[in-house]
């Protein structure tokens, strides 16, 4: 079979032969196939399959897509077979890899054509992204070399102290109702030494502890396939205290070591194969953290001076940690969308009944990633809440006016785009503004959601200029 690469000229015949309403969308369908015939031989397969439910032909096989590709089909059908196209990716749910369905997705959008029903991609292509990250310089935490955390994953995001433990479903992430908590009747899982540590914890903070109630731990979690229940999460939480926390902070240097030695683990994966007891899974403190755009501006606060992380620091990421006696749905069921609107009522003063109530269109709130810090030993769920119809002068009247947290000391806003996006990633600052390792790494999951191709394009530029 003639290979793609080698047919282009006389693809370039074919199109010029066609009349000039068809020339356009002709040109598009052969740029779709071009990307499409990089995707492996077994999602091809799917994709072929999906295609034969939306598009009623004899013989959907690869001689058809050739014919597409050097235009030998009469033009009439190019915007049906497009339209397939589309449908089919909706179909397969996250099947294609991001970079090719991205690319998808602009020549299709341009000539306007669009799914009946949204589709997820799965997580931009993670090679090109980890290798445009690394000739851009933005660094990464030698510990992360250091125990291996890329030996058998290269292409794990990284951005500093924060890496990637789990993408949940792409690029496009999983709504509120495909996320679900069990309880663990298990004790947190940590070394010895921390719990003895944690004990003097108590002693010393039982006021503190009192006051702040309950925390969460993350035990492990499990996502099934797109194709069952679309990808549902489930979280395994267990009991924890602030204490705790503290202690496993001041335990740093010899969890270190347990990491370098393979005696604990933060995620599943190969590195842990073969090495006979399976090394302890980490309990990490749950927190939340959400990047809130109202209309088409990304939200900025300033820390406080005397706060004890990143002060005086800009942050585009708001969160905090579950708590475990109060952020329950209805049903009495911890759930980590509680965890988001706690958030943005006490940082920014965007309470959920106020939104509700001013807001026609409310707030979308979608999950992203899951992540690991290395700077407190925590495990960050990554999520954005776009509010389309908040005007930005009113969100920060909100936040000054009506948060309950008192730490931050200046508000501010960010065009969402492209640009400024890529800004914050590789530079680590914006407008002036240095911004934290969560905000910078938020900032990277919301770009590949909204901008897709648009993204690699920009950090591709910035390296050759």
């Amino acid at each position: 079979m003639q290979s793609l690469s080698k047919i282009s000229v006389k693809k370039a015949k074919k199109i010029r032969k066609a009349p000039p309403e068809f020339q356009a969308q002709m040109r598009e369908v052969s740029m779709i196939v071009k990307e499409l015939n990089k995707i492996s031989g077994a999602t091809r397969g799917k994709l072929y399959r999906a295609l034969s439910k939306h598009y009623k032909v004899g013989g959907m096989g690869w001689d058809y897509f050739e014919k597409i590709y050097k235009g030998d089909l009469r033009p009439g059908p190019y915007i049906a077979f497009l339209r397939a196209i589309v449908e089919a990716l909706a179909d397969l749910d996250g099947s294609i890899p991001e970079r090719r369905a991205a690319q998808v997705r602009y020549y299709t959008q341009r000539l306007k054509i669009e799914s009946t029903r949204p589709y997820m991609f799965t997580t931009a292509d993670p090679s090109t992204l980890a290798e445009l990250l690394a000739k851009l310089d933005v660094p990464r935490d030698p510990f992360f070399e250091k125990a291996e955390f890329f030996k058998f994953n290269k292409n794990r995001k990284c951005i500093d102290t924060i890496i990637q433990l789990d993408h949940l479903c792409g690029a496009a992430g999983l709504p509120a109702d495909l996320i679900s908590a069990r309880i663990s009747t298990e004790a947190p899982s940590l070394p010895q030494y921390v719990l003895d540590r944690a004990l003097v914890e108590q002693r010393e903070l039982k006021a503190k502890d009192e006051e702040d109630g309950f925390k969460a731990g993350l035990q492990s979690w499990i996502q099934l396939p797109d194709s069952a229940q679309k990808g549902r999460l489930t979280l395994t939480l267990a009991q924890t205290r602030y204490s705790t926390n503290l202690a496993t902070r001041a335990c740093r240097e010899q969890i270190y070591q347990d990491f370098y030695e393979k005696r604990v683990r933060a995620f599943d994966d190969r590195l842990y194969d073969g090495i006979g007891v399976s090394p302890l899974r980490l309990s990490l403190n749950f927190h939340c953290d959400g990047m809130v755009i109202a209309g088409d501006k990304i939200m900025l606060s300033q820390r406080g001076e005397r706060t004890d992380d990143n002060p005086l620091v800009w942050q585009a990421s708001f969160g905090q940690g579950m708590k475990w006696d109060e952020d329950r749905d209805k049903q009495g069921r911890l759930h980590p969308l509680r965890t988001v609107w706690k958030a943005m009522g006490h940082e920014l003063g965007l309470h959920e009944d106020w939104i509700k109530e001013n807001i026609w269109s409310g707030a979308n709130v979608t999950f992203l990633e899951m992540g690991f810090t290395l700077r407190n030993f925590i495990a960050v769920l990554f999520s954005v809440i776009e509010i389309p119809d908040l005007d930005p002068k009113k969100a920060q009247e909100r936040a000054e006016n009506f948060r309950g947290d008192k730490e931050t000391r200046h508000f501010d806003f960010l065009d969402c785009n492209v640009e400024k996006c890529v800004t914050g990633i590789v530079e680590g600052q914006v407008d002036g503004k240095k911004i934290n390792d969560c905000s910078r790494y938020n900032l990277l999951l919301v770009g590949l959601r909204r901008f897709n191709s648009d993204m690699y394009r920009e950090l591709e530029r910035r390296i050759r200029r």
